[in-house]
């Protein structure tokens, strides 16, 4: 940061002053919100996200698990099908935690970025706009890193429950 005086707006004719403050007071404002907006939810996301697939996960397990209980005619060779069903499952729920984790720090990335982007000193100052890089930023990188450890989370599920119904298929 320098004290250049370029880049102070005080000494700006009309009507492009006013113009330009008016629009910094609206992106400050913008970013003061979406940084709230960031703190707020976070929280409620990743633990959104984390229970949903814990819960499919962990009641897919428990569903494997009770066919063990003898109450049910399984056929002889169903246990490798059965296990490999439950290794999907447990699969999955390493997935989900990573893509749980991924999602709290790509919070934590968006919330840095707007308390560092609401500068006050855009009011008066063409220097200290938001800058970033779209394709580097790790807001960015880990919106989608989360998506696919969903996504590859998802998967386990879907071939847990194909390794099950091979399991149980009539022969």
């Amino acid at each position: 940061m320098t004290d250049d005086p370029k880049f102070f707006i005080s000494n700006w004719p009309e009507p492009d002053r006013s113009r330009y403050e008016q629009h910094a007071r609206e992106v400050f404002r913008q970013m003061g919100e979406l940084r709230a907006a960031s703190q707020r939810n976070h929280v409620d996301y990743g633990r959104w996200l984390i229970a949903s697939l814990l819960a499919v996960h962990g009641g897919s397990i428990y569903a494997i698990s009770g066919l063990w209980n003898g109450n049910h005619k399984l056929p002889p060779d169903a246990m490798p099908d059965l296990m490999a069903g439950v290794g999907w499952n447990l699969f999955g729920i390493g997935f989900i935690l990573v893509a749980a984790f991924l999602a709290w720090l790509n919070f934590q990335f968006a919330e840095r970025w707007y308390d560092r982007w609401s500068d006050p000193a855009i009011m008066y100052r063409t220097d200290r706009w938001p800058t970033g890089k779209p394709r580097t930023d790790p807001v960015t990188a880990t919106l989608y890193l989360c998506a696919m450890f969903g996504l590859m989370s998802f998967g386990c599920f879907i071939a847990g429950a194909m390794a099950v119904y091979r399991a149980l298929a009539p022969g």
